[in-house]
């Protein structure tokens, strides 16, 4: 069992626990919490790998741009059969302008899929990724 099985059952076992004493803690019954799996930079650009349930697993790319010059990219990739050999890359692609902030659109992450954020800064060569999850 790897650390993602695990870390969504132990969110099931809360729902459920917090169910049986009756405190609500989003749609049907799940935690609806976001929660972040790590963090990338790329010169000034910073993406948050985020994930959250509503009725189903969904992952997405926090982007703040804290350069004054350069522009910032975000995106999720995503394999869907867990084989992180081959994978849909660019998925939810946002650019954002310095001094801004925003998310790139939610993927479906259900299992056996892994992603993973990645984010490139307009004046780094190379795009940053967080690892799989």
């Amino acid at each position: 069992m790897n650390m993602r099985t695990i870390g969504r059952r132990v969110a099931v076992t809360a729902s459920a626990a917090a169910a049986a004493t009756g405190i609500v803690l989003g749609g049907a019954g799940v935690a609806s919490a976001d929660t972040s799996h790590g963090e990338v930079w790329s010169s000034n650009c910073s993406g948050n790998f985020m994930s959250s349930y509503d009725g189903g697993w969904h992952v997405y790319n926090s982007i703040v741009n804290n350069s004054r010059t350069a522009n910032c990219a975000g995106w999720i990739d995503v394999t869907w059969n867990g084989n992180t050999s081959s994978w849909d890359g660019l998925l939810g692609y946002t650019g954002v302008l310095p001094g801004q902030r925003n998310t790139s659109f939610p993927q479906p992450d259900n299992s056996p899929a892994l992603a993973r954020a990645c984010i490139q800064a307009s004046d780094d060569a190379h795009a940053r990724c967080t690892g799989w999850w």
